[in-house]
């Protein structure tokens, strides 16, 4: 009888046993899928607060290649200094890793953003590679302004809303729009254009003579 108890014991034991460690694992797996999922919003975060950066060092740039081209400006083209493109290191592997636990919305919007950043990174090298960036196209400079807009726009509705987040349907010309207005960009106003590009001399050439 004490060998029959002592067994039943022994499976009750292994069973109880068992069942803690699958509780453990599930809860172990759920907060490490927590810890990915929070990994991946600091990325967007950081690629919309990056994209912001060099959305408007690039339109510096653009104001100083508007005079210096327009206008004939020439030592405006001196100080024209080109933003190393947006990375998001860990967008793709943490977006892997949390896709079966992601909204449709939200895997859509991941997968815009992924485009844009590879289109935005291409856009940027091109004009990194001139020998002399007051060559560059002004119109290029424009497009990658604008594809720098959409970067920002997504990202910071995708970190905001979470799983609440819906990607926009705007046209083009609806996104170029916002991007103008929330970030005060001016591509055709010439005395806009060119306040600015003397603002931007002024302040690289001041930080120039102070080094």
């Amino acid at each position: 009888m004490d060998f029959l108890v002592a067994v039943f014991s022994a499976v009750i034991g292994a069973f109880l046993a068992g069942l803690v460690g699958f509780f453990s694992a599930r809860h172990i797996r759920k907060d490490e899928t927590e810890s990915h999922k929070n990994i991946l919003y600091i990325e967007i975060e950081d690629i919309a607060k990056d994209s912001k950066e060099v959305m408007e060092m690039l339109y510096d740039a653009y104001c100083l290649s508007f005079c210096a081209n327009k206008f004939g400006w020439e030592d405006y083209a001196t100080y024209i200094l080109l933003p190393a493109p947006v990375h998001g290191y860990y967008l793709q592997e943490m977006s892997i890793v949390c896709f079966p636990q992601l909204t449709f919305g939200q895997r859509k919007g991941l997968k815009a953003l992924a485009f844009n950043l590879e289109e935005q990174e291409q856009m940027i090298n091109d004009m990194r590679s001139h020998r002399q960036f007051s060559s560059i196209s002004l119109g290029n400079m424009i497009s990658t302004i604008r594809t720098l807009g959409v970067i920002y726009h997504n990202a910071t509705l995708l970190a905001e809303y979470k799983e609440r987040y819906k990607i926009d349907n705007y046209s083009p010309e609806q996104m170029n729009q916002r991007t103008k207005l929330s970030h005060k960009f001016e591509f055709n106003d010439f005395p806009t254009i060119m306040d600015k590009g003397q603002e931007v001399y002024e302040r690289e050439k001041k930080l120039l003579n102070d080094l």
